[in-house]
């Protein structure tokens, strides 16, 4: 099982990421969670294909999440550079979207 966290001010996101700049402990003051999934598999192939399900196309092809965001603050249906996947293992390890593929958020990167 996976948290969709998106961020909430997408234009700081937008000249970077090569990689993690998301701090979990605050996450809750940056991104809010916009859905809760299950997906199969070693995290490399989870991840693609929480990123690729997380596309408005696919979990919203007829506007059914705009509600949601809405509410939520962030303005972004597609999962995008700044958004973080947090997994709800025992290990409770989290990826922040960058330009190309993720960057695992470390317990060194959570506490600098």
């Amino acid at each position: 099982m996976y948290t969709i966290w998106y961020a909430l001010n997408t234009r700081r996101w937008h000249t970077q990421i090569s990689g993690p700049t998301v701090k979990m402990e605050t996450l809750q003051e940056t991104h809010v969670p916009v859905a809760f999934v299950s997906v199969e598999g070693e995290p490399e192939t989870a991840l693609d294909n929480i990123y690729d399900g997380m596309q408005d196309f696919n979990w919203s092809p007829n506007g059914e999440a705009r509600d949601i965001i809405g509410e939520s603050g962030c303005y972004h249906t597609s999962m995008s550079i700044g958004d973080v996947i947090v997994s709800e293992d025992e290990d409770g390890n989290a990826w922040e979207v960058l330009d190309y593929g993720f960057g695992k958020i470390t317990k060194e990167a959570v506490f600098a």
